[in-house]
């Protein structure tokens, strides 16, 4: 199948995740009770543009959650937005465009502490423990994985984004903040 210039189309196996694995049991959920945090953000490229450069058929990829809502096109295949989609998958992960994928930074520094037999890492104020668990930066982030970029910017370098760029999705089992690069403000 041929796509049209900047568009791809993707077959996505079911519109939302319905099941949820919890040890190991397989419990069923109602998708529709979050329907923004459950829908298929994943599926498998089945036609791109003469133009693609990058994505080839078969290639795995993940996109905007809102994919599933308004992109549509015929039985389980999609018509996406070049630019909704944040990476793809072949032998290893790699960003799309203008997207980076990023990971939480912790500006606090963790101390391991012995409750119960049990070592914890918690953030201590003096003698007093403030925290249980260290809270992610709201400013800053380390780049995992970035495209190219005229911003000179590599792999772990941190960086300060724009207010409200901890957009997260599940990647490949790993959480990621997918960062346009255009939110990207400055390096430390």
């Amino acid at each position: 199948m041929r796509a049209l210039k900047n568009k791809v189309l993707i077959e996505i196996e079911k519109k939302m995740e319905d099941t949820v694995t919890y040890g190991s049991m397989e419990l069923y959920i109602d998708p529709m009770f979050k329907p923004q945090h459950n829908a298929r953000i994943y599926g498998t490229v089945v036609g791109v543009s003469n133009e693609e450069e990058e994505l080839s058929l078969g290639d795995k990829v993940y996109f905007h959650y809102l994919v599933v809502d308004d992109s549509h096109a015929f039985d389980n295949i999609y018509r996406v937005d070049r630019e909704r989609i944040f990476c793809y998958v072949r032998d290893k992960i790699y960003p799309l465009g203008y997207w980076t994928l990023c990971l939480p930074y912790y500006d606090q520094k963790g101390e391991i502490v012995n409750i119960d037999g049990k070592d914890m890492e918690v953030v201590k104020q003096g003698n007093i423990i403030s925290a249980v668990t260290l809270r992610p930066s709201a400013k800053r982030t380390r780049i995992s994985r970035i495209g190219k970029n005229k911003l000179r910017l590599r792999d772990n370098d941190v960086v300060y984004c724009e207010r409200g760029f901890e957009f997260e999705n599940d990647i490949e089992g790993t959480t990621y903040y997918c960062v346009k690069q255009s939110d990207i403000v400055g390096k430390v």
